[in-house]
């Protein structure tokens, strides 16, 4: 068992889009800041929620499936900070409530950090959802960067 994990991260796959996504955030925060991580199946979540007790879990969309919500429900009520990318860029205002707030039907905030790959995303968050204000940044899209990190 790892003590003291920074950073668990939960994804469907091992490879694909969402992979490729948080793969280069992992390494970035643990080689230049020294951050340990784990990377894991959601499908397992809870019980590597519960083995590692981790400081953050990290998922690339904690609304994207039912599981995703449940899992980002569990860790927060557990003292687990939630941070989730939001992976779509097309953001467009008459599909805002499902873009936000996806399998999440309960439309509680778990997550402490948010982080939008659209500008247009966070300005529209702002305007519907003044209660994610707060936690909602726009970083770009986070797959961009898996061949070279820039300054």
């Amino acid at each position: 068992m790892v003590k003291n994990l920074d950073i668990l991260n939960l994804e469907w796959q091992s490879t694909g889009r969402d992979r490729c996504s948080v793969t280069p955030i992992l390494v970035y925060l643990q080689e230049f800041y020294g951050y340990t991580f784990k990377c894991k199946s959601i499908f397992e979540g809870l019980f590597w929620l519960l083995f590692y007790r981790p400081k953050v879990l990290l998922m690339s969309n904690s609304i994207g499936g039912k599981i995703n919500v449940s899992i980002a429900k569990y860790a927060k009520s557990i003292g687990v900070r939630v941070v989730s990318l939001q992976a779509e860029g097309n953001v467009i205002e008459e599909f805002i409530e499902e873009i936000v707030w996806g399998h999440n039907r309960e439309k509680e905030v778990y997550d402490s950090l948010l982080f939008l790959w659209a500008e247009k995303g966070k300005e529209l968050v702002d305007q519907h959802y003044p209660q994610l204000k707060n936690i909602a940044y726009f970083t770009g899209n986070s797959g961009c960067d898996r061949y070279i990190i820039l300054d």
